[in-house]
């Protein structure tokens, strides 16, 4: 499930953590700005931050902590790849955010 968490700090520390991920894939941990629906421009805005190969995260246990500019509200969101490139898994995002929504956030969201 996707969480969200709000502070004014800059950088936040964020764990990613992933198994079995197929043979020449691998993880990458996506960012992107927060668009509010129906606020903001629809185009993709997301760059990859960080990337694993499969055999690369398996031997760190499976899991690695990077640190994340939050300077703007954002999200991450990680894509798991197969070899030929192709998304083969995704996670629900993270929410960074410096403000609460305009709706808040739901009691099982909170981080």
């Amino acid at each position: 499930m996707g969480s969200a968490s709000m502070s004014s700090l800059a950088q936040r520390v964020l764990t990613v953590a992933a198994t079995g991920i197929p043979a020449g894939g691998s993880l990458l941990v996506l960012q992107g700005d927060v668009d509010y629906a129906g606020l903001g421009d629809p185009s993709d805005n997301t760059q990859v931050i960080a990337s694993y190969s499969g055999t690369e995260l398996a031997a760190a246990g499976g899991q690695d902590t990077l640190t994340v500019n939050t300077s703007n509200e954002c999200f991450a969101v990680l894509h798991v790849t197969d070899a030929a490139g192709n998304t083969v898994a995704t996670s629900n995002p993270v929410w960074m955010l410096q403000k609460p929504p305009p709706n808040g956030i739901p009691a099982p969201r909170q981080a």
